[in-house]
């Protein structure tokens, strides 16, 4: 019940309900409603700390053995919400990997580009053991960047780069002549399970490798539902 106070002339005035935002400055509650928070917690919220235990969206959440704070984005019964602000995505997509050893590639002759190192693979996405490429976990839009350095290139040779999609050229990345480095990036929409490789061309005859510290690397940009 709201509360009220009295004028100077003894006439009654209602004061007004201050409202509580959330951190997407989306109006929650106002001061007279009881809000549920736990602040005594020792772990984090769950789907099932929902509306039928009384949260609801604004809902605050401490886990005092982490000191995490948490607040309830969506309180539905069964499917709860509670985001942490600034903590990053649980299903983090990113990785990087490069090679050791050279690799030769046959003249005029799409080749993919093998690797033997990661250097990072945030969500384990990355197939290096069994086919050497990219698996994506979710649709969504991702960032690829390729290095490619050649052993020698010559005056006129042409070097290429391209990303294939499920075993088909989705876009060509980079190129150059008579250069022994050769890079590119792209944006890719990609359905979950789709995989990304890198293949390379050049019309050189002879010192055709490509070399120790070319790279492959990639991240989620977006989500897609």
């Amino acid at each position: 019940m709201s509360k009220k106070i009295i004028d100077f002339e003894g006439d009654e005035l209602q004061r007004k309900s201050a409202a509580r935002l959330d951190f997407g400055g989306k109006e929650v509650a106002n001061e007279d409603d009881v809000q549920k928070n736990n602040f005594t917690a020792t772990t984090d919220p769950g789907t099932g700390d929902d509306s039928d235990d009384g949260y609801e969206v604004g809902s605050r959440w401490l886990n005092t053995n982490t000191d995490t704070f948490f607040q309830c984005a969506d309180a539905s019964v069964g499917a709860a919400v509670w985001v942490s602000p600034g903590a990053p995505p649980a299903d983090n997509c990113a990785f990087r990997v490069r090679k050791t050893s050279s690799q030769s590639i046959s003249s005029s002759t799409w080749t993919k580009c093998t690797f033997d190192v990661e250097d990072y693979d945030e969500g384990s996405d990355y197939d290096l053991a069994t086919n050497d490429r990219f698996d994506a976990p979710t649709a969504g839009i991702y960032h690829f960047d390729v290095n490619i350095i050649w052993d020698t290139v010559g005056s006129t040779a042409d070097c290429l780069i391209e990303l294939y999609k499920n075993g088909s050229l989705v876009q060509r990345v980079g190129g150059a002549s008579s250069s022994d480095y050769v890079n590119g990036s792209c944006d890719i929409e990609l359905a979950a399970s789709d995989y990304v490789e890198v293949y390379v061309w050049t019309n050189q005859i002879g010192g055709n490798d490509v070399i120790s510290d070319t790279t492959f690397s990639g991240h989620r940009v977006k989500d897609k539902s």
